[in-house]
């Protein structure tokens, strides 16, 4: 039995929808699972869909998706009837819509997203499902992105998958283990429908010797002979960059070192140039060893290789650049995480079912000795459609041995990895611009205290000019005479006049 409804306050809205255009599509794991249907509105039927409403779908009692309405589409059909084309995006769409700007350091995957989901969501998220790792993340940082973004990110890193259910709970996993699915695939236990499975097989995304490039760290302080002095040669070049200005010595004699273009050679004995790695002297020291000494800062640089895939496959090199990584164990854990996805070959499967209780990200084993397959499946997508004039889904499940992506995934990855390589990161101290919107703000008041010199006050005080009133008759006009003038008494007639707009002279 098929249930659609819409929440705050509940609304059964199966009836209203066009059968035909129900689809649902969930896919892989952490990507966005979409609804989508059209209803019609006219006669009795006085329900509008809203933007923001949460929706929800059961097969019988089984809920299989939870989500809310990002898009609506309106049109005019005839003179009484109004289509509307619903889009429904699952709790992604709340879970993003604050950035996380912050970094962590040794700490585990279970506190971050604890502290994610705390401080950087609307608090209506839980972390159920969240299994424990045993794992310690040295260091990771995110630079103003949506929280999904982040726990991709350290999913990845550790080679873990993760979603959001239909009831907001967090679902973080190790991919080596996986989600288990209710049931199983066998030529006879009637679970797909006849002649509706599938495999292909493909190796164009094998991937078992993995390069990570990070970004670079401080290494221990070592002393390093750079060269001789020979009286000639004023400039040499140094083993590497430091975090900060080495120290210098010549034949054991210590000398002053400066920062190139910023200090002035004519205060120091020589000048570190950082970017070019170098040591210039004012005067080419005449003998001696030039002996650098400082912390260099370390390229992290590995290679982990799946040695069962290269026997079974051959070789199959690839590149991962990224700045963030700062130590050589999370550039393993990375390498491990990318060979966990790729280190064998892709095998695609799918089928068609009657039957709710998969998920994407789940394991299910297929057993077919028609087939010779024999083969644990990952779910990749879901697409699920009404049948039987709306009394029952239909399923069609796409499973793949090992992770792949869609193209907005990929893409979306592709961008990430050129920001990592130019270095487009949140650096330290930076400082928030922020703009408050103000419309709908009338009226402003402003109260402002005003002190007046004592001077100034005490003059009014005692120079307060007074007026008479003054019964000027027709026969009796005023004594017109130039400001200022304060009138002595009521028999005083002398007045000083004003001019009216027109530059007539008035009283």
């Amino acid at each position: 039995m098929i249930t659609v409804q819409k929440l705050n306050p509940t609304l059964d809205i199966t009836q209203l929808i066009e059968k035909g255009s129900f689809l649902k599509e969930e896919n892989l794991t952490s990507q966005v699972d979409v609804l989508k249907f059209k209803l019609k509105k006219f006669g009795t039927r006085s329900y509008r869909p809203q933007v923001t409403e949460e929706i929800e779908v059961y097969d019988g009692a089984t809920k299989i998706f939870g989500g809310v309405i990002s898009k609506i589409k309106k049109e005019r059909e005839g003179i009484y009837t109004s289509v509307y084309e619903v889009e429904v995006k699952d709790y992604t769409h709340l879970l993003d819509r604050q950035l996380v700007p912050t970094d962590y350091e040794n700490k585990s995957p279970e506190y971050i997203i604890n502290d994610i989901l705390t401080n950087y969501t609307d608090g209506s998220f839980t972390q159920i499902n969240v299994a424990v790792t045993g794992i310690t993340i040295e260091f990771i940082k995110f630079d103003y992105v949506q929280p999904s973004k982040a726990l991709q990110e350290l999913a990845e890193l550790i080679g873990y998958d993760w979603y959001v259910d239909y009831n907001k709970d967090i679902h973080f996993f190790s991919k080596a283990i996986g989600e288990t699915a209710p049931w199983d695939i066998t030529d006879t236990n009637g679970y797909a429908v006849d002649n509706s499975l599938e495999i292909k097989i493909d190796d164009s995304q094998l991937r078992n010797t993995i390069y990570v490039r990070g970004g670079e760290y401080v290494g221990s302080s070592r002393a390093d002979k750079v060269g001789s002095g020979d009286g000639t040669t004023n400039i040499f070049k140094l083993p590497y960059r430091y975090d900060i200005e080495p120290s210098v010595t010549v034949g054991g004699v210590a000398q002053t070192v400066g920062v190139d273009f910023i200090d002035s050679e004519d205060s120091y004995d020589c000048l570190w140039n950082y970017n070019e790695k170098i040591i210039k002297f004012k005067t080419a020291p005449a003998s001696g060893d030039v002996v650098v000494t400082g912390s260099p800062l370390i390229v992290v640089l590995i290679k982990a290789q799946d040695n069962a895939s290269v026997a079974a496959n051959g070789k199959y090199e690839f590149r991962i650049v990224d700045k963030k990584i700062k130590t050589k164990e999370a550039a393993r854990m990375r390498a491990q995480a990318e060979m966990t996805d790729y280190a064998n070959k892709l095998e695609e499967a799918s089928f068609v079912t009657y039957t709710t209780g998969l998920k994407s990200g789940m394991r299910i084993n297929i057993y077919s000795d028609i087939l010779n397959e024999n083969k644990s499946f990952i779910v990749n997508k879901i697409q699920t459609t009404i049948i039987d004039s709306g009394n029952n889904f239909e399923y069609k499940i796409n499973l793949v041995t090992q992770r792949t992506l869609g193209i907005i995934d990929f893409l979306q990855k592709q961008i990430a990895e050129v920001e990592k390589r130019i270095g487009v990161m949140r650096q330290e101290n930076e400082v928030l611009d922020t703009i408050v919107d103000i419309q709908g703000i009338d009226i402003i008041s402003v109260v402002e205290a005003m002190n007046i010199n004592q001077y100034v006050r005490t003059f009014l005080e005692t120079n307060i000019p007074t007026e008479s009133l003054l019964n000027a008759g027709i026969d009796d006009p005023p004594i017109w005479v130039a400001g200022a003038y304060s009138p002595t008494g009521a028999a005083d007639r002398k007045r000083v006049p004003r001019a009216t707009r027109s530059c007539l002279l008035a009283s």
